[in-house]
C-alpha cells in the first residue's frame, strides 16, 4: 500500500463525520514503514482528527489506538 493511500484511509476513518466507524477504537497497518509513524502523527494534529490517540510501532506494525 502506498503512503498516500494509507493518510488518505486514516483521513477517512477518523473524520468526525463518518459514523460508520464510530465504535472503531484501534487500527493496526502491517508491514509499513517506520516513517509513516511520523507522518501520521503530524497529519492527525495538523487536521485535529483525533484529540486523544496513541499510535506505536511494533515489528513494521503501526497500531493507533483512541
Amino acid at each position: 500500500m502506498k503512503k498516500e493511500e494509507i493518510h488518505q484511509i486514516v483521513r477517512l476513518l477518523m473524520s468526525k463525520n463518518n459514523t460508520q466507524t464510530r465504535h472503531l477504537f484501534l487500527l493496526c497497518i502491517s508491514e509499513i514503514p517506520k516513517q509513516c509513524l511520523e507522518e501520521l502523527n503530524i497529519l492527525i494534529q495538523s487536521e485535529k482528527l483525533l484529540d486523544n490517540y496513541y499510535i506505536k510501532f511494533v515489528n513494521r506494525d503501526l497500531y493507533l489506538g483512541w
